[in-house]
């Protein structure tokens, strides 16, 4: 678990020769999100990146899966898949709130193999959430926010 923000260039650059897996974690500003270039597996869950000015997520490489994540548009890209080899790769972000209920508009923030033809990743976002998720609450935190004026 991790919060990065208030930074400049990127919030998470990954360069590895394994799997990475990252939970329940924010990313917020700076030029890009998450930088992905491992020769593994990245795989991210209830990850929250947003408000990036070129991109929210970088992908360089042949496995990545993003489950119940929040992928908010900041201005510029928000997947950019530039991977190039000789086997297809798929990049999953189904099931991921984007911050609207447009196909068309999520389309237009990813940057894959429709857009480049030499690129062999395709971003598979479709289902996506049409609302936001929100953070379950037990009674009895709702309760102690209630009493300390939170």
């Amino acid at each position: 678990r991790i919060t990065v923000a208030n930074y400049t260039a990127t919030g998470l650059s990954t360069s590895y020769s394994g799997d990475i897996e990252l939970y329940d974690s924010s990313i917020t500003g700076g030029m890009g999100g998450i930088y992905s270039n491992v020769e593994g597996r990245f795989y991210c869950e209830r990850v929250h990146v947003s408000g990036q000015e070129y991109y929210g997520v970088f992908v360089n490489n042949m496995s990545t899966e993003f489950v119940e994540c929040e992928l908010i548009n900041g201005g510029g890209i928000t997947v950019d898949c530039d991977f190039s080899g000789d086997t297809d790769c798929l990049v999953t972000m189904t099931n991921c709130y984007w911050g609207t209920e447009s196909e068309d508009q999520i389309a237009e923030w990813i940057i894959d193999s429709n857009d480049h033809p030499d690129r062999c990743c395709e971003v598979e976002f479709i289902p996506f959430k049409t609302e936001i998720p929100v953070e379950a609450k037990s009674l009895s935190s709702l309760k102690d926010l209630f009493y300390r004026g939170k």
